[in-house]
């Protein structure tokens, strides 16, 4: 099964179509997945990131409602390896509700595509 997740789904095969598009990815529907989206729009993670305070001093480039979801996700999904939690959240459509993307498109190509951060 393939879904477009985007609402304009004419505008993205008019763009495969014309070869546009630079990747896609296949996502498989996971219960866990969609807590973990559920709970971001309801915008339960923003405020539980309040019960905790966030000890880091130096490399804050990962916002703490990442690392939450990918804790919370690791924890649901039976993931016990503190290595684990950075690959809790395999969804493609979860990863970009959440921000994260590969590639960086304010990034001059001279500099790099990946920065710290970006995953």
């Amino acid at each position: 099964m393939m879904q477009i997740s985007r609402k304009d789904k004419e505008k993205i095969i008019e763009s495969i179509k014309k070869g546009r598009i630079d990747a896609a990815d296949i996502s498989f529907p996971n219960l866990i997945d969609d807590i973990i989206m559920k709970m971001n729009r309801k915008g339960l993670i923003k405020d539980l990131t309040k019960a905790f305070k966030d000890k880091r001093k130096k490399n804050k480039h990962i916002p703490m409602e990442n690392i939450l979801a990918l804790s919370i996700a690791a924890k649901m999904k039976i993931k016990t390896s503190l290595t684990d939690i950075p690959y809790a959240i395999t969804d493609a459509e979860l990863l970009s509700e959440l921000g994260w993307n590969i590639w960086d498109t304010e990034r001059d190509i001279k500099k790099g595509l990946l920065e710290e951060g970006t995953i």
